[in-house]
């Protein structure tokens, strides 16, 4: 989702992960660029030159998010929607932060008014969500399950067929 609001509002974007596993979908999005953590050398070869990361992942590299934070220009923003465990450490040193003017900043969730205007930008960009449908009965939801605690899902599971198992009265 970050990735077609990104590009929506006329950002060039690069979609970073730890492999390029997701490399086509990223770029099925519209993602201009694709970075893999992975990659041998990969921060200094893109080392200052994105102005905004938004960190839409939960876990880390073993490079972490300095790692990361080193692709930004000076005085570049890094920007967390979501989070890792409480049990998982993130360290940034405040020499690292000075000396690049990095911010860091994070939102859960915006003001009713903020979420208004997120709803009506999408509808008028046509930004909607991948899903991927799922059957509701026992079995599927267990293998949902299942796949999110692996990390197996690319988007998110909408479960269909409600009305076959949950009919009213």
């Amino acid at each position: 989702m970050t990735i077609l609001f990104a590009k929506a509002m006329g950002a060039e974007v690069t979609a970073i992960s730890r492999n390029d596993s997701k490399k086509a979908i990223a770029e099925k999005l519209g993602a201009d660029h694709y970075i893999s953590t992975s990659e041998e050398g990969y921060a200094e070869k893109y080392a200052d030159s994105l102005d905004v990361i938004v960190n839409t992942g939960n876990s880390f590299s073993e490079n972490g998010v300095s790692g990361v934070a080193s692709l930004l220009d000076a005085g570049g923003q890094y920007i967390f929607i979501t989070a890792p465990p409480a049990s998982e450490k993130i360290e940034l040193t405040p020499f690292f932060m000075l000396v690049n003017n990095y911010s860091i900043a994070g939102s859960c969730i915006g003001s009713p008014s903020e979420i208004e205007y997120m709803l009506q930008f999408a509808a008028d960009h046509q930004i909607k969500p991948w899903i991927e449908t799922i059957d509701i009965n026992e079995k599927n939801v267990k293998t949902a399950w299942e796949r999110m605690d692996k990390g197996d899902v690319k988007f998110r599971f909408v479960f269909t067929g409600y009305d076959k198992y949950f009919k009213k009265n």
